[in-house]
């Protein structure tokens, strides 16, 4: 009789869904001194050599709030893909699901994977930092660390030493009717 509650149990537990997509609202309410948002994409190589290297900085620099954004375009083809990709990578950090491309229209991102560094400077939040993570698109081959640089900076109690970094990696699909 236990075995079977207990089967019963881990039938229901796989399939309950633990990954949960982070809302634009998430992102607005969070009132950190210091924001971090990356702009990824499931299938680009680019973004996926970064995964390792962001979660670091976010081990490092605990005052940072650290988001994604899958930039992907959902479609009701690969929408399990996209969301099986983001709960099976180690991300650790909110995805804001972004179908309207409101945040990458808003700051301008052009590829993935692409950082935006934010200051909140009285009520309002300033981009400090617009770029690549580094100056290479695969991670292995990089000589500068953009945005640990940065954040070493910040952490310093210093001004970024870096305002602009080329974003190198996969252009960032747009829908037509949102760039009209």
């Amino acid at each position: 009789m236990k075995s079977i509650a207990l089967f019963a149990i881990l039938i229901c537990l796989s399939s309950f869904d633990l990954f949960a997509w982070s809302s634009l609202k998430d992102f607005e309410k969070n009132q950190s001194k210091y924001k971090a948002l990356f702009f990824l994409s499931h299938n680009c190589p680019c973004s996926k050599s970064h995964i390792e290297h962001i979660d670091s900085l976010k081990k490092a620099f605990k005052e940072v709030s650290f988001f994604g954004v899958a930039t992907d375009l959902f479609e009701e083809s690969n929408e399990k893909e996209i969301q099986a990709h983001y709960q099976a990578t180690n991300y650790n950090m909110p995805i804001i699901k972004d179908t309207a491309f409101h945040l990458v229209e808003k700051y301008r991102a052009l590829k993935t994977p692409h950082v935006i560094l934010l200051e909140k400077k009285q009520d309002q939040y300033e981009v400090i930092y617009t770029g690549g993570l580094t100056n290479k698109r695969h991670f292995d081959s990089k000589s500068v660390k953009f945005l640990q640089e940065n954040l070493a900076e910040l952490h310093a109690g210093r001004n970024v030493k870096y305002r602009r970094g080329k974003s190198l990696g996969c252009y960032i699909r747009r829908l037509w009717w949102i760039t009209l």
